[in-house]
């Protein structure tokens, strides 16, 4: 199946790396920059579906590109990924870009939730439970 972000091996503009395992790309849609896409050069839809291989050429570049971020930008790197109805692309991804208000702080502001907020030994458990049911049947 091929797909926009199959064909990014033969956009010149925006190739940074390719191989027989892994694509990266400059985002051609940069929320800041540089803005990064790693993705397997196979077609994947599915975190499940990534074979070994992948996953460590991916983060293997995305190592570097951590420190090609801090030196170009000054800034540390956020690595993430869109799933389900949020991605605009069915080809697994990674963005790795740059930020300056951590996790906390873009959820925070993105989503309206507080900074800190630390819950009570009791919720925790209920939370961790609900996870350990929903994990059986995953």
């Amino acid at each position: 199946m091929q797909c926009g972000m199959c064909n990014l091996v033969s956009h010149t503009a925006t190739l940074i790396f390719h191989n027989g395992t892994i694509i990266v790309s400059l985002n051609y849609e940069p929320l800041k920059e540089p803005h990064f896409i790693v993705l397997p050069k196979r077609h994947v839809e599915d975190v499940g579906q990534l074979k070994g291989e992948e996953l460590k050429a991916m983060f293997d570049y995305i190592t570097k590109l951590e420190k090609v971020i801090k030196q170009y930008a000054g800034q540390e790197a956020f690595i993430g990924m869109n799933r389900g109805r949020l991605a605009t692309q069915p080809h697994i991804h990674f963005h790795v870009l740059p930020y300056t208000v951590g996790i906390r702080g873009f959820f925070a502001k993105a989503e309206g939730s507080q900074m800190r907020l630390r819950h009570s030994d009791e919720h925790l458990m209920q939370v961790k439970e609900k996870v350990l049911e929903l994990l059986k049947v995953a």
